[in-house]
């Protein structure tokens, strides 16, 4: 039985790749960095501040970072959709009684904004974000742990990525790998995290539960 289930936002919780790949790339061209999407791989782990930093230095990365804020949430609703079916597993797993923690590899920034747009801010009982200096999902769920007084073993983690499997196994979190936004990744995931892995909004569900309630 598990007593938290931490959730990712990115390809998990929502389809958000379009809204960020297109925010990134408008600020590139203000600033003159040719890029496209295929080059944002590279810069994946840190936060989006971070993200600018790295590409700008620090000043001109947090001005950077204030316009991408703003590209963000301009195009919010016509590029960033809810995943279809989640609301239906945090409505109940609020039902019964569970504690659901929003763990994140993104910012506090946009996570607020995307949180509150699609209503689900008040799902969960904590927040943990990424960091501008990389990713920090290990350490997040190690705080996780201690925040509540709970074993590794208690805790479960949803998210859709190798990064997040490699994360939680060094965590010791157990972690159900989700597709349904990225079909093209499952061959990767269930190499590593074989049995573990959701096609579908509703294998996801059904595995939860099986694991939260038993």
């Amino acid at each position: 039985m598990k007593k938290i289930v931490a959730i990712d936002f990115d390809g998990t919780l929502a389809d958000s790749f379009r809204l960020i790949n297109k925010a990134i790339l408008e600020v590139c061209s203000e600033y003159d960095i040719k890029a496209e999407e295929k080059d944002l791989n590279k810069y994946w782990g840190p936060t989006e501040d971070g993200i600018f930093t790295m590409m700008l230095g620090p000043e001109k990365g947090a001005k950077a970072f204030a316009r991408y804020l703003e590209i963000y949430e301009k195009y919010h609703d016509e590029y960033l959709f809810i995943t279809p079916g989640i609301t239906k597993i945090l409505d109940r797993l609020k039902k019964e009684g569970k504690t659901i923690v929003y763990l994140t590899g993104r910012s506090k920034e946009t996570s607020e904004i995307s949180l509150n747009k699609l209503g689900i801010i008040s799902y969960f009982d904590r927040y943990y974000y990424g960091s501008p200096k990389g990713v920090n999902k290990e350490k997040n769920l190690t705080k996780l742990c201690r925040d509540y007084s709970l074993e590794p073993k208690d805790v479960i983690y949803i998210g859709d990525s190798v990064a997040d499997v490699i994360s939680c196994r060094k965590a010791k979190v157990d972690i159900l790998s989700v597709t349904f936004n990225h079909t093209n990744t499952f061959e990767r995931l269930n190499s590593i995290n074989p049995g573990n892995v959701c096609e579908t909004v509703d294998e996801l569900e059904k595995k939860l539960f099986d694991v939260v309630n038993n």
